[in-house]
């Protein structure tokens, strides 16, 4: 009598794929310096962004949007007077999204414009992410209140299913 079959190993099965939320989803790649904007799932369009300086790095995670603000007023801190919304020297451009990222100011960490356009793509904020004016006029009209925003490296995105 032949001997007798080793019995098969069950295969463990896959973890389940990472679904992206339905809606508008706003990622932010810090490996590549651009800002994509997701509907139901597909990307629809990808901007180059400008991100947090080292020692004032773009927070990592999974945000909301808990603010929208039209010309914001730009307070600097310290003793230097808040730059009226609207100003050519306001570097906050044109529009504001501020998001969760639980500082002791709800939303002192956003998404906006610049009055430095050419820096867009680099490294150079306090940890905001900065759009061209005219990117962030076009952002800001599709994206509500409460819309996600997922920011992190090319890798950890990639691990959220992004």
């Amino acid at each position: 009598m032949p001997p007798p079959k080793p019995k098969p190993v069950p295969k463990s099965a896959p973890p389940p794929k990472p679904v992206l939320p339905q809606g508008v989803l706003v990622v932010v790649d810090k490996s590549t310096f651009t800002l994509s904007l997701f509907r139901n799932g597909h990307k629809e369009e990808t901007f180059s962004a400008g991100l947090g300086k080292p020692g004032e790095q773009t927070p990592t995670g999974k945000f909301r949007v808990i603010s929208r603000e039209v010309d914001p007023v730009y307070h600097p801190g310290g003793k230097k007077p808040p730059v009226p919304g609207g100003s050519p020297e306001n570097p906050l451009g044109p529009r504001w999204l501020g998001l969760d990222v639980g500082h002791s100011e709800p939303d002192s960490i956003g998404i906006h414009g610049t009055t430095k356009g050419a820096g867009v793509g680099q490294p150079q904020t306090e940890g905001c992410v900065q759009l061209k004016n005219e990117i962030i006029l076009k952002v800001f009209d599709q994206v509500p209140l409460g819309t996600p925003v997922w920011i992190g490296t090319t890798a950890e995105l990639r691990n959220w299913g992004v």
